[in-house]
């Protein structure tokens, strides 16, 4: 009796041991991914975004919803929701096309800048395309730090702590990386590239 007793408070424990850390329901969203993984990152706008991401978390990604913050602030709401990478990305597009515009109008043609209805179609095509991919790309994102942090195997609070921690939002962030922007675009089309196209 003693042993079986014995035995029974081992595997009690261990069942209590295996529970406190982090392990997936049998159900899941989408690929293994839970709710309560992505309203642990998402943070407090978790019910918009989960009813944005409703189509595609059901496989329907033709169906997946516009943006409006991701096309009107384009780059605030992707360093905003700590999208570094396309935030990069767009900053890139913007520079480049900045660059390319100066070089043809203003190296090519002798015009001073770019024809407004020109730099318009660019710039409100370039935000479209982030409006219409937008909730896919933060849906992507969110996946790939849910399963980046589950190879660390942490308990249960520690996870959503650390998923809070990678996700949510970042105004600092949004604010700062936009200044910077700013002044990098300012420095290379006055200082770099108008000079050269001058010479």
């Amino acid at each position: 009796m003693t042993t079986n007793k014995t035995a029974t408070m081992d595997e009690g424990e261990l069942s209590s041991l295996t529970e406190s850390f982090y392990r997936p329901p049998a159900s899941s969203l989408t690929e293994g991914i839970e709710e309560h993984d992505l309203r642990a990152f998402v943070g407090n706008k978790a019910d918009h975004y989960l009813k944005k991401w409703a189509p595609m978390i059901e496989g329907r990604d033709d169906e997946a919803s516009f943006s409006l913050p991701a096309c009107l602030l384009t780059s605030l709401w992707l360093a905003y929701r700590k999208m570094y990478r396309f935030t990069l990305i767009y900053y890139g597009i913007i520079l480049l096309k900045s660059i390319a515009e100066a070089a043809f109008f203003a190296g090519l043609l002798g015009r001073t800048q770019a024809p407004s209805g020109f730099a318009l179609l660019t710039t409100v095509g370039t935000s479209i395309i982030f409006g219409v991919y937008g909730n896919r790309w933060y849906f992507s994102h969110a996946k790939q730090v849910v399963a980046d942090v589950r190879t660390h195997g942490l308990e249960a609070q520690a996870h959503e702590a650390m998923l809070a921690k990678r996700g949510g939002t970042s105004l600092v962030a949004a604010l700062g990386l936009s200044f910077m922007f700013i002044v990098i675009l300012f420095v290379v089309l006055y200082f770099v590239l108008f000079p050269w196209l001058k010479n």
